[in-house]
């Protein structure tokens, strides 16, 4: 595919819009201390046999070898690390697509100052990498002048998918639009690409064998991978979250939180079907991708549309530079969408801030946590964690049990794997057993009473200046 011979987009303004976004992520970065999964991934860097083997292996294993090299700090900025080799790749599927290379540059700008992968750039999760992977096989495709011969190319795309697949079994959906393609160009060797998904996914294969020693038939393993459901733990896994279309409108707010994504050049990537068979799979796939995250019934489910992004943003820059005539107001509304995201979301969180402007939260909120801060402007730090993790350091004492639900259990967690909250023990509410030694002893404290109902029923609470205490009814 030629080069498309009209640039919309200014380089220096591009590369001046990437250089910015890859080093302010490392300022925004929330550091070794997180909420939920994300603080849970950084407990389990520092200490990987508490890991479950099939969950994200390859991210599991970058994440402990960042904490063997650097401690808690490099884990816990992994992720703005990983968004450099993220925006070089959505770059060269960009430049496959026909891009120049100014447009290319805006396609990784756009890319890095999206709502969701920046917000995933400060935080520790699978997705980013997933999103790299996913985006070189893409990349590898459609890079027409890489020098490798047919079957090296169908090996290389073969390893990066069992990468991808390796990190999450989203990678599924978003490469299976690739079949066609790789169909029509290497029919009779196409077979040849199973051992180079086997290899690429090494990771994965201790948690296979331990599912396969534990008796599992071969339809349970694949099972308990893509979905993380196990006969082993009958009530294991989130199928029931997949699909959930009669849910969506009841969880809009989730659900515009993954169209923040969309705000920029992307928009164009989504809506229009580009022309070009390279350019029209990799749009399918996009699709599979943001109907699988819609429909994904989670909160967070704007993270799974992170590895989306990177093509999205490629189609998007390729569809408005083949529809736009490049006048001076054309270059400059197309210069001014790359930047789009993070101004208007900015000036939403001003207004917010001011009172001039109600945005809805979360209905359970957190100690020392505003959620849009800490949901709508990634581009700002936010260090709550770190600060609720500090504030137990000084209210409970060595010996004392914190009960809570997932979330703040994954700041606590994380926080200890780092240094704080030494000799107190953590348990969920969930499966707390008998807790009336800490009650009777050093302290048993709840930071709140979220999801916790089944321990505010058992106990007297004792107000703290965050939570509470505690105490025989």
């Amino acid at each position: 595919m030629g080069h498309c011979d009209v640039e919309l987009s200014s380089k220096r303004w591009a590369a001046l819009l990437l250089v910015l976004a890859c080093s302010t992520s490392f300022w925004a970065s929330s550091g070794s201390v997180q909420w939920m999964d994300n603080g849970q991934f950084l407990a389990q860097a520092a200490d990987p046999a508490s890991a479950d083997p099939s969950l994200h292996p390859l991210f599991q294993w970058l994440m402990s070898w960042a904490w063997a090299v650097g401690g808690a700090p490099l884990a816990g900025a992994a992720n703005a690390w990983l968004l450099l080799p993220y925006a070089a790749a959505t770059g060269w599927l960009a430049r496959g697509l026909g891009l120049g290379p100014a447009g290319a540059l805006a396609a990784s700008a756009a890319t890095v100052l999206a709502h969701g992968v920046f917000w995933q750039a400060t935080k520790a999760s699978p997705v980013l990498l997933l999103g790299l992977c996913t985006t070189l096989a893409w990349a590898v495709h459609c890079d027409r002048s890489l020098r490798l011969a047919g079957l090296g190319r169908l090996w290389a795309i073969g390893a990066l998918g069992g990468l991808a697949l390796s990190v999450h079994p989203l990678a599924l959906l978003l490469l299976a639009p690739l079949g066609g393609p790789l169909w029509q160009l290497h029919r009779a060797k196409l077979l040849l690409i199973v051992p180079a998904v086997v290899l690429g996914s090494v990771a994965a294969w201790p948690a296979v064998l331990e599912d396969f020693n534990a008796g599992l038939s071969a339809e349970a393993v694949l099972r308990h991978y893509l979905t993380g459901f196990s006969a082993l733990e009958p009530d294991s896994g989130r199928e029931a979250a997949l699909l959930r279309w009669d849910l969506v409108w009841h969880e809009k707010n989730s659900v515009m939180l993954l169209m923040l994504s969309l705000i920029g050049p992307q928009l164009a990537g989504v809506l229009w079907r580009p022309a070009g068979s390279d350019a029209r799979a990799l749009w399918y796939a996009l699709w599979l991708g943001l109907l699988a995250s819609v429909s994904f019934n989670v909160f967070d489910r704007f993270c799974y549309f992170v590895p989306c992004v990177g093509m999205a943003a490629a189609l998007g820059v390729l569809n408005l530079q083949a529809r736009l005539a490049a006048g001076r107001l054309a270059r400059g509304a197309f210069n001014a969408s790359l930047v789009a995201g993070p101004v208007l979301l900015l000036t939403m969180w001003g207004l917010y801030a001011q009172g001039l402007l109600h945005l809805p939260t979360h209905k359970e909120s957190l100690p020392y946590r505003d959620d849009i801060h800490y949901l709508m402007v990634p581009w700002l730090p936010d260090r709550s964690a770190a600060a609720f993790a500090h504030h137990y350091e000084s209210a409970a004492p060595a010996g004392a049990l914190i009960l809570s639900d997932e979330t703040p259990l994954g700041a606590l967690r994380s926080a200890q794997a780092a240094g704080l909250l030494q000799g107190r023990q953590f348990e969920p509410c969930a499966n707390a057993g008998d807790i009336g030694m800490f009650v009777r002893g050093p302290g048993a404290y709840l930071p709140r009473t979220s999801y916790c109902e089944r321990i505010v029923e058992r106990y007297r609470l004792n107000k703290r200046v965050v939570g509470y205490q505690l105490e025989p009814r």
